[in-house]
């Protein structure tokens, strides 16, 4: 990892989006992922002979087809145990300009940017990005639908020069959705369940690690690139440790949706507002910068976890 500078964009490609609600819309799934969600179902429609079939499990062509190499790509032979992945991440994230409302008035426009993330994704963008044309018109779960006005063609993320300063503030403009296993009790032997950290419980080594996974899975699994030089054991463990963390208003924000065919709510809330990070080393530096197109936490791929670096205070 180079002590001071990000010298290329490391192959994840960005087309700017802009969307209008002509008619107004009101949505009972958060839309980012509504946007998913529309855009998977008109894609493997639109690509896959076989598109009744849910997995793409033993599909001869599940890497390199539009659908199975974007939403649902294979982990590499013999890579399952690493980092405990059972799965590999998408390769595509709809990232929004800012926390998006469940209503939007008629004439309402909102910005969002596709992250393309590897060379599968980046070959297969005219398509996704002609079906997510077509499916913003009429989406599972949203009542009215979307034009899409404006898209600049994917471009090489453009990295910045420098590191940040040993001291920064950032800002979540997503929830933040950090993941922990908790242990049940002693009568559901051998089984976990999954608890979001509350502002409460967020440190800087629960926040640092969660980068370094997100960067280390999508290098490795996304972009075949194993020379990332993300050593969490010797680097960015002991870095977050010594790291300072201080919250300014960070808040915790509720969020339910309803999931397209079925009948339950579904928490998708998490962290949003500032917080200063201080006594920084630069592997921890150069994760914040990753983290700012790789994304951060849980539902990375509709948006959640988004910040930006607002530089020292």
């Amino acid at each position: 990892m180079p002590p001071d500078t990000l010298a290329d964009s490391f192959g994840v490609h960005i087309a700017k989006i802009r969307f209008c609600a002509p008619d107004g819309l009101t949505s009972r799934q958060y839309l980012p992922a509504a946007l998913r969600a529309g855009l998977g179902n008109h894609l493997k429609r639109t690509v896959c002979i076989k598109h009744w079939q849910s997995p793409c499990e033993g599909c001869a062509i599940r890497n390199s087809c539009a659908y199975g190499g974007v939403f649902d790509p294979a982990l590499p032979s013999g890579h399952e145990a690493r980092h405990g992945i059972t799965s590999a991440p998408a390769r595509l994230m709809l990232v929004p300009d800012r926390l998006l409302p469940s209503h939007l008035p008629p004439g309402s426009e909102f910005d969002l940017e596709l992250r393309l993330l590897g060379d599968v994704a980046h070959a297969h963008a005219e398509v996704l990005l002609n079906c997510l044309r077509r499916s913003a018109a009429r989406l599972p779960g949203v009542s009215g639908g979307l034009q899409l006005i404006h898209c600049t063609a994917p471009a090489p993320y453009q990295p910045v020069t420098l590191l940040p300063d040993r001291r920064v503030l950032i800002e979540f403009i997503t929830p933040l959705r950090i993941e922990r296993a908790i242990k049940t009790p002693p009568l559901v032997s051998g089984r976990t369940r999954r608890k979001m950290l509350t502002v409460a419980e967020l440190d800087s080594t629960e926040l640092f690690l969660a980068l370094a996974k997100r960067a280390t899975m999508v290098f490795e699994h996304c972009l075949g690139r194993f020379d990332h030089g993300i050593r969490i054991r010797e680097d960015v463990l002991p870095a977050a440790q010594r790291a300072q963390m201080h919250k300014i208003d960070l808040r915790e924000h509720e969020e339910w949706r309803h999931p397209f065919g079925q009948g339950r709510e579904v928490p998708l809330g998490g962290l949003i507002g500032r917080l200063l990070l201080a006594d920084l080393d630069a592997p921890l530096r150069h994760l914040l910068v990753l983290g700012q197109v790789l994304g951060l936490g849980k539902q990375v791929v509709f948006g959640h976890g988004n910040y930006r670096l607002l530089g020292e205070r």
